[in-house]
C-alpha cells in the first residue's frame, strides 16, 4: 500500500467530474488515476458513490443513456479499478450523524447525509486528504482532522 502521504478520499463530484470530461478538471483527475493505476497514491471512496454516480450531464440534458457512459461507469468500480470502495458500516453512520450534530451549534444546518458518509468514511480510513469541488465542505476540516480541497497532487506537474 502507497504511504500515507498520498491515501485519498475522493468525493462522488470528483468522479463525475472525470466521467463528464469536464474540461477545468479532468486532465488533473485523469493524472491522479494514472498515479492510483501505478500504485503512486491509493484513491478511496464511498459505496455511496456507485449511486451518485449513475448518469452524465450530456445523458441528463438529452433524456437518453448511452451504453458507452454505462460502461465507464461500470468500469470505475470492477476489480483493479483505480478507485477502491468501501462499504457503509454502522460505524461510519455513527461518525456521520455526529458530524451532522456537531454542525448544528455551530451554525452550519444543512450538511447533507450523503455528504456527512462521505466525510465520516474518509475520516474512519484516516485519509491524508479529501478532494471535492464542493467548497461548503471545507469548513468541516476542524471536525474530521485532514484538509478539504479540490483534486490537487502532491509533486509540481503541468497538466
Amino acid at each position: 500500500m502507497p504511504d500515507r502521504a498520498q491515501f485519498l478520499y475522493w468525493d462522488a463530484d470528483v468522479l463525475l467530474s472525470w466521467l463528464e470530461d469536464h474540461p477545468e478538471r479532468a486532465p488533473l483527475i485523469e493524472l491522479l488515476l494514472g498515479d492510483a493505476r501505478s500504485g503512486k497514491l491509493e484513491v478511496v471512496t464511498s459505496i455511496l458513490s456507485q449511486v451518485e454516480v449513475a448518469y452524465s450531464a450530456a445523458e441528463r440534458m438529452s433524456n437518453a443513456l448511452s451504453p458507452d457512459v454505462e460502461s465507464t461507469i461500470n468500469d470505475l468500480w470492477a476489480p483493479g479499478a483505480p478507485v477502491k470502495i468501501v462499504e457503509l458500516h454502522p460505524l461510519i453512520a455513527a461518525r456521520a450523524r455526529t458530524l451532522i450534530r456537531q454542525g448544528v451549534p455551530r451554525g452550519w444546518s444543512g450538511l447533507r447525509a450523503n455528504d456527512a458518509i462521505h466525510l465520516a468514511t474518509a475520516q474512519h480510513l484516516d485519509v491524508v486528504e479529501f478532494h471535492t469541488y464542493d467548497v461548503k465542505l471545507s469548513r468541516y476540516e476542524e471536525l474530521v482532522g485532514f484538509p478539504i480541497c479540490e483534486p490537487r497532487t502532491f509533486e509540481p506537474r503541468i497538466v
